[in-house]
């Protein structure tokens, strides 16, 4: 409906349908949950310009860059090209208080500092990134946290921690009610 929104008056009334129809989720959702993350992420993103949407676009396709960096990497030191990406990405998620993006960032960034054998940085990111993820209900964000968290524990031969971790991510799929997790 966006592209269509620049050529025809149609598409303009359809951007426009879709925009009310997406607030109105938004709205039932933080009704529902009696929280307004919703309405506020809805109501910042509904109103980037161009630029900021350029941005966030820029910032998915370093997400992109990063996750096949990642899938290829066959040594443990080639994921660390996985980071430059992933910064820029964060700095984008900054500028544009985009706490969804900034979420998925922050955890993929602790997956690959804790293949680095970076702890300490990869613990702060993923649990920030599962933080963010918690507060705007982004699973896959919060999944990713909890895998470099595990991963860190089983590094650190911490037995009772990785499973405290393991039960963290049993209760999560329960709760999302997630047969694949």
């Amino acid at each position: 409906a966006e592209s269509e929104a620049d050529q025809t008056p149609h598409g303009t009334v359809e951007a426009e349908e879709l925009e009310e129809r997406i607030r109105l989720v938004a709205g039932l959702a933080d009704g529902t949950l009696r929280e307004t993350n919703f309405t506020r992420y809805v109501t910042t993103v509904l109103g980037w310009n161009d630029e900021q949407v350029a941005q966030l676009r820029q910032r998915q396709a370093w997400l992109a860059e990063a996750r096949l960096l990642l899938d290829e990497a066959t040594a443990r030191g080639q994921a660390r090209r996985a980071l430059t990406p992933l910064e820029r990405a964060d700095e984008v998620t900054r500028r544009l208080d985009d706490p969804v993006g900034r979420s998925l960032t922050l955890s993929l960034m602790g997956q690959v500092e804790a293949d680095l054998g970076l702890a300490d940085s990869a613990e702060g990111h993923a649990r920030e990134g599962i933080a963010l993820g918690l507060t705007v209900r982004h699973l896959d964000a919060v999944w990713d946290g909890l895998a470099a968290r595990y991963e860190i524990r089983l590094t650190r031969r911490d037995r009772p921690g990785a499973r405290s971790v393991l039960w963290e991510m049993h209760s999560l799929a329960v709760e999302s009610n997630n047969p694949e997790a």
